[in-house]
């Protein structure tokens, strides 16, 4: 398993460059899947993440070999990381509140926390984890409002579930990277390569033939999605999940659904609350924690 060193700023940048990039990604999937519907939504993305990153293996003089004792270890995440959370996530917004999911997503530090205590020698509770994943928690239910919790214990009980176990598939994942030894170009080749043959084929076989006769606008928000949040971030994700832990990497993301909202006020012209602002500052006091209380390693 690869060994984690402490946070530099340089990564806390990284970490938060990342949060922004996937925090773009909801008005594009939004207007992506209105015309491809959730299930093609998601194969297609992929698949453009993988053709994005396929030219990185030229540029980089890269051999293209499937190691084959990594084979096994890629098909996990790519089915943890890609497949079943999208699936799982798709469906389980139909049937409860945005804000109750991004209330559920923000327990995924707390259960990195509790999988690396009894998996890892270097990712055990410690008072500063702890406390870092308690100041991100806080900042997501700053974010979502009380009224997120009251729609928590619904009837859509089955649909809560299914967002708290994407969030645990997310982490799970996370820690097989750690035991994954590539050159991060290779591996998430690799993994959006299995990625997309995957979904392709979910979508095959629950929605049918894919209605590729697009829009303008749907296609270039599907470039997009394909080059930045899928293809550029999960390369970023892969190289700072086997340098950082899981847990801090899982810190950054509650910011996520922040920088989805300050990005949709800039460019829809929607008005800031003060509590978004709030739930940033709480997001990014955890990660200054988790940076603070990391012993040197290196």
């Amino acid at each position: 398993m690869s060994e984690i060193t402490k946070p530099t700023l340089r990564d806390i940048a990284l970490l938060l460059a990342i949060a922004i990039i996937w925090g773009s990604a909801f008005s594009s999937i939004k207007v992506l899947v209105a015309e491809t519907g959730a299930l093609w939504g998601a194969a297609l993305r992929v698949s453009f993440g993988f053709l994005a990153v396929l030219p990185f293996l030229v540029l980089l003089k890269q051999q293209f070999k499937l190691p084959k004792n990594q084979l096994s270890g890629i098909a996990i995440v790519a089915l943890l990381n890609m497949v079943i959370p999208f699936i799982l996530i798709s469906w389980a917004l139909k049937h409860i509140d945005a804000g109750v999911g991004s209330l559920l997503l923000g327990v995924t530090p707390f259960i990195a926390m509790i999988i690396g205590h009894f998996t890892t020698k270097d990712e055990r509770i410690t008072k500063g984890r702890a406390l870092a994943v308690l100041f991100a928690m806080t900042g997501i239910s700053v974010l979502v409002g009380p009224q997120a919790f009251q729609g928590l214990g619904s009837s859509a009980f089955l649909a809560q579930l299914a967002v708290v176990a994407s969030g645990a598939c997310y982490v799970i994942a996370g820690f097989v990277m750690r035991r994954i030894d590539l050159d991060p170009v290779l591996f998430t080749v690799y993994a959006l390569g299995a990625g997309s043959i995957m979904l392709v084929a979910v979508a095959w076989v629950g929605a049918g033939v894919p209605n590729l006769a697009l829009s303008g606008t749907a296609w270039i928000n599907l470039i997009w999605l394909g080059i930045a949040p899928t293809g550029l971030a999960y390369l970023m994700r892969y190289w700072l999940v086997r340098r950082l832990g899981v847990s801090t990497f899982a810190l950054a993301m509650n910011a996520v659904p922040i920088f989805g909202i300050l990005i949709g006020a800039l460019y829809l012209g929607e008005v800031i609350h003060w509590t978004t602002l709030l739930a940033l500052a709480f997001v990014l006091c955890g990660l200054m924690i988790a940076r603070m209380t990391t012993p040197k390693t290196s």
